[in-house]
């Protein structure tokens, strides 16, 4: 495997505290302090207004894009490995996305009434796809 090479690009107006771990070609907004984000395979852009809380792991073992929506909260001791998170999701403490698993923000249509704004993970979790 060729060496991860380091690419970061850090929008004007974001924080990025000194004690964040990064690694990888990655375009970000926001992040506290001891998170860690590393695109090893391939690139993640996090989007405007996410917050990416103390302990917090995105990883992108993937060649494709990783990419993350805007307005996303990953609190604390998250492990999130989706290659795609839509807007406005919360993954709850401790709590741990599958690279199996793709969270997408849904509209409202009249044909599906059963819709979800967001997604919200929390631990113990159970994640349900499809209409109740």
């Amino acid at each position: 495997m060729a060496p991860i090479r380091d690419k970061f690009t850090i929008h004007s107006k974001a924080v990025v505290c000194q004690d964040v771990e990064l690694k990888g070609d990655i375009t970000i907004g926001s992040v506290h302090p001891k998170a860690t984000i590393f695109a090893i395979a391939g690139p993640i852009v996090i989007g405007m207004g996410c917050i990416i809380e103390e302990g917090a792991i995105i990883v992108n073992r993937r060649k494709e894009v990783m990419r993350i929506g805007d307005d996303n909260l990953f609190e604390i001791g998250c492990r999130v490995e989706s290659p795609t998170v839509g807007n406005f999701n919360t993954v709850a403490t401790r709590a741990r996305v599958h690279h199996t698993v793709r969270l997408l923000e849904r509209d409202f249509s009249e044909r599906d009434w059963g819709f979800w704004r967001a997604a919200s993970i929390s631990v113990p979790a159970a994640l349900h796809i499809g209409r109740y």
